[in-house]
Parts: structure tokens; C-alpha cells; sequence
């Protein structure tokens, strides 16, 4: 009895838990997805009406997501997207060796993720949609007063909400951005406003496009614009240009500024090709870059391809400005149509790119005779500096007093390959808003990026040894997503003998500073004969012979 008892306990507990599991599994194999107003935003989802479109089946067991592709009447909805075989009218078709599986499609969406990326992602998904056509799995309209509205006991999947409100009569354009999200659980989006957008990005040290780069003043830099041309379809014409401000401390890398533009797979020397009866224009001045994109007619089959990216690339130099900045900032501003009843309204948008450059401060102190550092300053050094076997040229000039070596990329009457360590009384100054502090033996350099500087000792102070083999500065940084400068690293070497020594290497990223300390061993007398010394015991010993003799001569009289 108790054994049955036992089994029977044992089937309750069973039958609870798979009680459990079912009802765990029917909590997740659902969702929602809530569309809000943004915050900061005059967009609201108030009488707006969106269509919702599944673009892959997700299945999740825990945290773990898998993906498959929706079908229907047994016919694959989404594979053409990817791997059709007319790829010239797909803005995202994978690209490669490819096996045309799901995998593949996932990768290729995973490697594009960047806000314009995705932007751009979803007006060609979009424009697929309507092509095949593919209808949607649900729609629903907001009340005129509504904060938010809610697609409520959706199916796992990636979906597409579309905001296709009829804007017939509308005083602005309100038509919301294409929004994608996940749905595994319930989800919220913000209403994406209708503002088109732009990214500029800069080649970094690492030969890839990222929002800042470090540079020697005197470098070259590759700038890039990236945006898409924009749905427009509530308009007769549409405005769309891009201006782009250099910062002064950069100027364009030739006298004429070779500003490619590129739509797609076309580039700007080949405009036939570019679209269908409209043009730009490219204009610059001084330090800015206007492309105007007017005339786009939508109303026929002269216009742009909507979703096809822009991108627009142009080389900078940096010299340095009057203030002798460590930061120079690039905005390229993006101005387009907002409102289809009023032609010459416009809206706007921008997006920055970074340039760093930073500043050493190299001191020269006295070891002692057993190789140790010591607090004594030497003055009489002098260095030349390389960079990628290169020798570097420096303008010494002097700012608020401080003598400053700023460098130059190529030599003029005015600079110099040889730095000579400061000599005077120390200075306290300030040099664009920061305090600097000079003294004797110390060397103060502007315009560094990262990379490695050999320093070459020529001359040593007066009483100390020149060292044997150069020292070497390496200079490392990390910028954030957004440009920032986050890290600035910096480590030294040297590999001669005892010399000389390299000592307190260190750097603040906030002060865009770095500092080393390259230490003189003092010269030793050599050993020498025939000086003074040896005279000097010749005398003694004479005088000491001659006072023998009369001591002798004086002893033989007494006894005589």
C-alpha cells in the first residue's frame, strides 16, 4: 500500500510539472509589440494606422533564440530577398559564396547594423513586400488621441511595422521610418519620425571606417557620408541636399577636392547611369562641401531609387589651427522636404566625425654614478624624432611665453629635425585653456597621433654620456561609438645599455597629454700618468734624500 502510495505521489508530481512546463511554454510562444511616442519628440502614433509583416519565424528555448523562414502554401516568402537571382534590383542581396540558408541570411543581416544599414534593410524589404506582393499579418489604427497602440498575441518572430496611414490632405509629412524589432516576449518601440539620416565617419588607424581617428598634423584623412535616398512619394519634388563643414584646423588634401559621390553601385563618373533624368551637384568652398540633390521628381520614373545608399567621400589634411586644438570636430548636415503642401519647408539633421591629436612632454634628468634616477633637471640635449623610418620636422614657436615644437609634415625654411631641451627659468602658462608647466630639460611637442615615435639622442647635456640606442614611445588609443575619446595609452622602451634609462612613462586621455622621462648616466674621469701626482712624490722623496745626507754629515763631525 505504501509502495502505491508512494507511485501515485511520485505521477502527481509529474503530472504538476509538466503542468508547469506547459504553461511556461504557452507563455512564451507569444508576444506583443507596443508603438509609443518618442520621447523629445513632436511624432506621436495618434490616428496613424501600421501594417505588420513577418519577416522569420523565432523559436526560443531559455535565453536561446533560433530563426527560421515564414512560409506559406508551401512557397518560401522572404528567400528572394536574399538569394534571388535578379540581385541588381535588390539593395541586399548576400553576396559571396553562399549556400542560401537561413545562416546565411542571418550573417549577412548581423553584418549590417548600423542605424543606416538597418534604415536601409527596411525600405528594400519594404519595396520587396509591395513588389511580390506579400500581405500583411495584421494592421491597427490608433485613436486620435492615443500615446501608443499595442499588436497584441503575435506569433515568435522578426517583424516589419510599417506606418501606412493615408496621408492625403496632410499639412506635413508624418509618414513614421520603417521600424524592425524582435518579438520573443512583448516588446516596446518608439514611433521612428520620418526624419531621414545621415553618418559621416572617418578612416581610423586601424583601416576601417569608425566615428574619430588620431592623426599627426600634416595626415591626410578620408572622410565618408553615408545616407539613403529617401521614400518621397507624397511629393512632386523633393529636396534633399547634404552640407558638410570642415573643422579650420583641416583643409581639403588638394588644390582641386576630389569629392567622389556614389548611389548605389554607381559612382559620380558615370551620372548616366545614375538614375533616370535628374542630377546633382557638387560645390565647395573653403572649408565646406554642399551636394544638392533637387529635382527629385517623384510623380514619374525620373527619380532616385528609393533605399539606395549615398555615400560621399572626400580627403582632408589636418595642419593645426591658431588655437592649437586637441580636437577637430567634422558635422555634415543632411536637409530634406518636410511638409509635401509646402515646397520650400525643410528639416534637418547631422552627424559628427573626430580627429585627435595630442601632446609629449619629454624631460631630460640625471641618473647618478650606480645608474639611479635622480630629481636633477639637465639642460643641453638635443633629439630628432622618427615616425615609420621618417624623420620628423618640428616649427618652434613660442605660445604665452612656453616654447612649443609643433610638427609639420613636410620641411620648410622655418623648421627644424632637431629639438633642443628648454635651458631657462620654468614657466606656468596657459596654451588653449590648459595650464602647462615647463622647466628646465623638458621638450614640449604638439601634434601626435597614435602610432610609435623612435627619439634619437644627438647631443648629450656637458658631463653626461650620450646614450647607445634611441628611445621609443608608443602611443595607443580607443574612441567610443559615439567618437569620444575613451583611452590613451602610451609605453616606452629602451634597449641600450646602462647608459641611459627611460623612466615615468604615462599619459591622461582628458588632457590629450603623454609624458616620458629619459634619464643621463654622468661620464667618469678616465685614468691618467704623469701628472701632478707623480712630481709631487718626486719632490718629497728629493727632499726626504737631501735632509738624509746632512743628517749623515752633521753625526760624522760630532765624532770626529
Amino acid at each position: 500500500m505504501k509502495k502505491a502510495r508512494r507511485i501515485l505521489s511520485v505521477l502527481m508530481c509529474a503530472l504538476l510539472l509538466m503542468g508547469t512546463m506547459t504553461v511556461a511554454s504557452f507563455a512564451d510562444s507569444t508576444g506583443s509589440i507596443t508603438i509609443k511616442n518618442p520621447e523629445g519628440s513632436t511624432a506621436t502614433v495618434a490616428g496613424k494606422t501600421f501594417e505588420l509583416y513577418k519577416i522569420f519565424e523565432v523559436k526560443t528555448k531559455g535565453d536561446a533564440i533560433s530563426y527560421d523562414w515564414v512560409m506559406k502554401d508551401g512557397v518560401n516568402l522572404f528567400y528572394d530577398f536574399f538569394f534571388g537571382t535578379n540581385t541588381t534590383e535588390k539593395p541586399y542581396p548576400v553576396t559571396g559564396e553562399s549556400s542560401g540558408t537561413i545562416n546565411d541570411a542571418l550573417a549577412y543581416i548581423n553584418s549590417h547594423d548600423s542605424a543606416i544599414q538597418v534604415s536601409n534593410m527596411a525600405e528594400a524589404l519594404h519595396q520587396y513586400i509591395n513588389d511580390k506582393p506579400i500581405a500583411y499579418v495584421g494592421t491597427i489604427t490608433a485613436g486620435t488621441d492615443a500615446t501608443s497602440v499595442t499588436f497584441e498575441n503575435l506569433p515568435l518572430g522578426y517583424y516589419m511595422v510599417y506606418d501606412a496611414s493615408d496621408l492625403s490632405g496632410s499639412t506635413s509629412a508624418v509618414r513614421s521610418a520603417i521600424m524592425i524589432t524582435n518579438v520573443h516576449s512583448d516588446r516596446t518601440v518608439s514611433l521612428k519620425a520620418n526624419r531621414p539620416q545621415i553618418e559621416k565617419t572617418v578612416l581610423n588607424n586601424s583601416n576601417t571606417f569608425a566615428k574619430a581617428t588620431s592623426s599627426d598634423i600634416g595626415d591626410v584623412i578620408t572622410f565618408k557620408l553615408n545616407t539613403v535616398v529617401p521614400s518621397h512619394t507624397m511629393y512632386d519634388t523633393y529636396k534633399y541636399s547634404i552640407v558638410d563643414t570642415m573643422d579650420e584646423g583641416l583643409v581639403f588634401a588638394n588644390d582641386t577636392p576630389n569629392v567622389t559621390v556614389k548611389i548605389g553601385d554607381v559612382g559620380s563618373n558615370d551620372k548616366t547611369e545614375l538614375k533616370k533624368g535628374t542630377d546633382y551637384t557638387v560645390s565647395v568652398d573653403d572649408h565646406t562641401i554642399t551636394i544638392d540633390f533637387d529635382g527629385i521628381d517623384a510623380k514619374t520614373d525620373n527619380k532616385y531609387p528609393v533605399g539606395k545608399e549615398i555615400e560621399v567621400t572626400y580627403d582632408a589634411k589636418l595642419v593645426g589651427n591658431s588655437s592649437y586644438a586637441n580636437q577637430y570636430t567634422n558635422a555634415a548636415e543632411l536637409i530634406y522636404s518636410n511638409d509635401p503642401t509646402a515646397p520650400d519647408s525643410t528639416g534637418s539633421t547631422a552627424s559628427q566625425a573626430y580627429v585627435y591629436t595630442y601632446q609629449l612632454e619629454l624631460s631630460k634628468f640625471a641618473e647618478d654614478n650606480k645608474g639611479n634616477p635622480t630629481a636633477e633637471r639637465l639642460a643641453g640635449a638635443e633629439f630628432e624624432i622618427s615616425k615609420n623610418g621618417h624623420k620628423l620636422a618640428f616649427d618652434k614657436v613660442i605660445i604665452n611665453n612656453i616654447p612649443v615644437y609643433v610638427f609639420v609634415p613636410a620641411s620648410t625654411e622655418s623648421s627644424t629635425s632637431t629639438l633642443e631641451v628648454y635651458s631657462g627659468e620654468t614657466i606656468d602658462n596657459t596654451i588653449a585653456g590648459k595650464t602647462y608647466k615647463i622647466e628646465k630639460g623638458d621638450i614640449l611637442i604638439w601634434g601626435l597621433g597614435e602610432g610609435e615615435y623612435v627619439f634619437t639622442e644627438t647631443k648629450a647635456p656637458d658631463g653626461f654620456v650620450l646614450p647607445d640606442e634611441p628611445f621609443t614611445i608608443t602611443v595607443t588609443d580607443i574612441m567610443g561609438p559615439s567618437g569620444a575619446l575613451t583611452s590613451l595609452d602610451v609605453v616606452g622602451s629602451y634597449t641600450g645599455t646602462n647608459v641611459g634609462s627611460l623612466h615615468n612613462v604615462r599619459s591622461v586621455y582628458t588632457d590629450y597629454m603623454i609624458w616620458a622621462e629619459f634619464n643621463n648616466q654622468p661620464g667618469t674621469a678616465l685614468p691618467e700618468t704623469g701628472g701632478m701626482g707623480t712630481a709631487l712624490f718626486t719632490i718629497i722623496g728629493l727632499v726626504l734624500m737631501a735632509g738624509a745626507v746632512a743628517y749623515m754629515a752633521m753625526r760624522k763631525r760630532r765624532t770626529a
